[in-house]
């Protein structure tokens, strides 16, 4: 059990670096060719979740009581797995087709 926890410690944190380039390039290529991909709209998705999260724990530690712990995080988790998963899936996928998306016409 001690070595799948030191495993998740040593490559989460390399592939949350990696699915947010993998997000950011993703951004870039919605903002110069305008179709919206799905999967797109699911990881800004779960990234505005996780933002929130983080909002509203930090408010509450700073105003009420030391809220920054794993018991309060812990919702946050999941959230962060799965954006990674979907937003490497979405770098290195093969999900270009115009069917997975919409033509953004702003």
């Amino acid at each position: 059990m001690a070595l799948i926890g030191k495993a998740y410690q040593i490559t989460v944190p390399f592939l949350i670096v990696l699915a947010l380039i993998g997000y950011m390039i993703s951004t870039v290529k919605i903002l110069t060719s305008k179709i919206v991909k799905n999967l797109w709209l699911i990881n800004t998705a779960l990234l505005i979740a996780l933002v929130i999260r983080l909002l509203i724990v930090s408010i509450i530690d700073v105003t009420s009581f030391p809220g920054v712990n794993v018991v309060y995080l812990s919702p946050a988790y999941p959230l962060l797995l799965l954006f990674v998963t979907l937003a490497l899936s979405d770098t290195l996928g093969k999900g270009d087709s115009e069917v997975a998306g919409f033509v953004w016409t702003a």
